[in-house]
C-alpha cells in the first residue's frame, strides 16, 4: 500500500472535503528511499499504478505506485483523461471544478 497515513484533517475553502496530511513512500532519480508529505485530498486512490491528489498549494499532483515517484499534472483534463478510467476520470475533474469531455463509443 502506497498511501502511509492520512492524518490532521483541516478545512479548504475550494472544497467541502476536508484536507489532510499525505504521506508517500518516495524514491529519488539515484534510487534512495525516502518520505514525502504534503496537506491535501485524495482524487483517486488505488487506480492500477496511480493516484491522484490536489494540493493545499493547488497543485495536482500523480503518484506512480510502480516507481514511487511523485509529479505535478500541467494540464489535469489533458494529463488524466489516459490514466484514469471514464468514471474515475469525470470524478476527479468534478472535484478539480472542471466538465470532463470523455469520447463515447456509441
Amino acid at each position: 500500500m502506497t498511501l502511509i497515513a492520512e492524518t490532521k484533517s483541516t478545512q479548504t475553502t475550494r472544497s467541502r472535503k476536508a484536507t489532510k496530511e499525505i504521506r508517500l513512500a518516495l524514491t529519488n532519480a539515484d534510487g534512495v528511499s525516502y518520505e514525502g508529505r504534503f496537506e491535501g485530498i485524495a482524487l483517486a486512490l488505488h487506480v492500477d499504478w496511480v493516484e491522484v491528489y490536489r494540493t493545499n498549494a493547488g497543485n495536482v499532483v500523480l503518484y506512480d505506485t510502480r516507481t514511487s515517484t511523485l509529479s505535478v499534472v500541467e494540464n489535469p483534463e489533458e494529463d488524466l483523461r489516459g490514466v484514469l478510467c471514464n468514471e474515475t476520470y469525470i470524478e476527479a475533474l468534478a472535484a478539480l471544478g472542471i466538465c470532463a469531455t470523455v469520447d463515447l463509443d456509441v
